[in-house]
């Protein structure tokens, strides 16, 4: 087992271990409750990958996600910030997922989720993972957690098949105080 999904284990035990039968009712709940994220499934272009992370098209985040869904780019960011200055001792900021969200609602999860999208500026820049760093800010911004103007400390590339979907992940790690 990798060490990317060994740490995602700890960290999110519910979203690990759900069987898929269990996703699919969590999801299909949500999506007859709450619809709001609709809109964003269809008119957020992602960018499907192949196992190389090279961009080989675009495709809405709904083609991305169901039925077996495509690889697509996505980023996952982990917030650090010092318990007290200069004392060494980090805390992750968690979030609970919305209930509205399609891809497992309500389970508690890293900072921040997202994909780099066409439809926004930027974010298709490779250069030194440009467009991931600006699709993360976007959505930090989205969330009102934290200044969108932090620095990326640490951003590698992970393949993750979670069931339902299959992304090319860049996961991100960034300190605040």
């Amino acid at each position: 087992m990798g060490l990317v999904r060994q740490f995602a284990r700890l960290l999110f035990p519910s979203t690990m271990n759900a069987t898929q039968s269990e996703i699919q009712i969590r999801n299909s709940y949500s999506r007859s409750k709450h619809l709001c994220q609709d809109k964003y499934m269809v008119t957020d272009q992602c960018l499907v990958v192949d196992n190389y992370d090279n961009v080989l098209t675009t495709a809405s985040k709904k083609e991305c996600h169901y039925k077996g869904g495509l690889l697509h780019r996505a980023f996952s960011l982990f917030l650090f910030r010092e318990t007290q200055p200069s004392s060494g001792s980090l805390e992750l900021l968690m979030q609970q997922r919305s209930a509205s969200k399609i891809t497992f609602p309500l389970l508690w999860t890293n900072s921040c989720c997202s994909h780099p999208c066409l439809n926004y500026a930027g974010e298709t820049n490779e250069t030194g993972a440009v467009g991931v760093k600006l699709a993360a800010r976007r959505k930090v911004r989205f969330l009102g957690q934290i200044d969108p103007l932090f620095d990326v400390v640490s951003c590698f590339r992970s393949h993750m098949n979670l069931g339902l979907t299959l992304t090319s992940a860049w996961l991100l790690t960034t300190y605040t105080s």
